[in-house]
């Protein structure tokens, strides 16, 4: 081990703890500026296998909370959601329902998840003893198991917590998963009773969606949480729960979820720290277009079209034979605009799956991230994402295709962003957008206006993220 290591490990850490592909790469750059200036060192523990990025600073360590190499989360007990801990409403408790069994087996179920956090917030709690970190920064408040026992064994101690801002999901959102499962609804089977109750006694765990009032937690999980003392106070609203701070990525968004009832003194607004990579882009935009014509054989005359590919078929929006019909059908329609074509792919998706597109179609698949990229883009193209925002900032007018599969309304002030609810209308769409040099730039500058309120767009959130840090850990 050389001096400068050495050194570094004599450093009080700050853990990170990202909980997908997309937050890690937030929390990277959060890690180079704590490595950077020498105060802190940065560990990122991983709970679930996630790709190992290559640029990690000096001096960073990572801690892998899974066993082996490539283990698939589900392989892995300590590193459940405690959604997914139950077997489902399938036919065993259909069977137990049945024989009027269901109160005995809610007391099963009651004592088997309490079990299983019991021994995530051990585990915890005994590397949050190794470690001694000085702060915990956390993708989410509200998840349960292992983070909820670091947010626990944070409190206890007396350590800063912070959530650092990637993609804020709305209520919306938080609806769509839970909206096929009968555990989430107050006046649905099983366990109403214990629904009932939990409406009496814990009202902010409720949420009265248009498909009926909704439990953010499934009943039971919610009695285990609660008996534990690690129940998000607010788990429907974003900065709800028991982080001391939670970075926000504008104030619109800060206004927002205050309005909708979290603490206004723990929302503060930093930035999101992959955006000072699409700021740094963005000042370079006149090299990027050069390269990659090159490295996609393009022609850099042409328009560049960018099209985020939704994965309806990955988060079971639609069935599989829909998800191709209408990706596909929407790259038909950009191709024959006769601009590049570059498609954005989920970190989730398989690029194999969608290699039939460019063979058909002559469009790319990015082999770069959309932030690396989107600055050449003359229109890009998406569904509900928060890249939608993105185009935003850079003034690149944004097109977001919605044929029936969400019914979102919150892009809809953008006016630089337009909405196309049918296929029908994209093509004409497209060539407005594409062919009209006046209507265009109309659209830049409704997207110039609204760019204000997204965020602090100048490339220094991640000092701004860590400035903050440490100034709270040396109160």
């Amino acid at each position: 081990m050389d001096s400068r290591a050495a050194n570094s490990n004599t450093r009080q850490p700050i853990l990170l703890l990202p909980t997908q592909a997309a937050s890690l790469s937030e929390m990277v750059l959060v890690a180079k500026e704590i490595a950077a200036r020498g105060n802190y060192r940065p560990v990122l523990m991983f709970s679930r296998p996630m790709p190992v990025p290559d640029d990690l600073p000096d001096g960073a360590e990572i801690v892998r909370l899974y066993r082996g190499e490539g283990v698939s989360p589900q392989d892995e007990p300590d590193s459940l959601p405690v959604e997914t801990i139950d077997e489902g409403y399938g036919r065993k408790r259909e069977l137990v329902e049945c024989f009027g069994l269901m109160p005995l087996y809610a007391l099963y179920r009651f004592f088997k998840v309490r079990r299983r956090i019991r021994q995530e917030m051990a585990r915890a709690k005994r590397l949050f003893a190794q470690y001694d970190p000085a702060a915990v920064l956390l993708a989410d408040e509200r998840r349960q198991g292992f983070y909820a026992g670091m947010l626990h064994a944070a409190r206890r101690r007396g350590r800063l917590t912070m959530i650092i801002p990637y993609a804020l999901s709305d209520l919306p959102d938080m609806v769509l998963p839970r909206k096929d499962n009968p555990d989430h609804y107050v006046d649905q089977k099983p366990y109403r009773l214990i629904k009932k109750w939990i409406r009496r006694r814990h009202p902010d765990q409720v949420y009265e969606s248009e498909a009926g009032a909704m439990l953010f937690y499934p009943a039971v999980e919610t009695l285990v949480l609660a008996s534990l003392g690690i129940l998000s106070p607010k788990p429907w609203v974003i900065g709800g729960g028991w982080a001391d701070i939670v970075g926000m990525i504008g104030e619109a968004d800060r206004q927002r979820f205050v309005r909708q009832g979290a603490p206004a003194q723990k929302m503060v607004v930093t930035g999101q720290p992959s955006l000072d990579v699409l700021y740094a882009t963005w000042q370079r935009k006149g090299d990027l277009c050069q390269r990659l014509a090159a490295n996609y054989g393009l022609d850099c005359d042409k328009k560049y079209s960018i099209f985020a590919v939704p994965q309806l078929g990955e988060h079971e929006i639609t069935n599989w034979e829909e998800h191709w019909a209408a990706n596909t059908a929407i790259v038909e329609t950009l191709a024959a605009t006769g601009a590049n074509i570059l498609l954005s792919l989920h970190p989730k998706s398989d690029p194999e799956q969608y290699a039939f597109l460019e063979d058909r179609y002559g469009v790319h698949i990015l082999r770069e991230s959309l932030r690396e990229v989107l600055p050449a883009a003359d229109v890009f193209v998406a569904t509900y994402s928060s890249t939608v925002r993105w185009a935003v900032l850079l003034r690149i007018p944004g097109i977001v295709v919605d044929y029936g599969w969400f019914g979102y309304t919150f892009f809809d002030h953008f006016k630089g962003v337009i909405k196309v609810n049918e296929h029908d209308q994209l093509a004409p769409v497209l060539k407005e957008v594409l062919g009209d040099p006046a209507y265009y730039r109309r659209l830049q500058e409704l997207q110039a206006a609204a760019s204000e309120e997204i965020t602090l767009f100048d490339g220094h959130a991640v000092r701004r993220i860590v400035d903050l840090v440490e100034e709270r850990i040396e109160r």
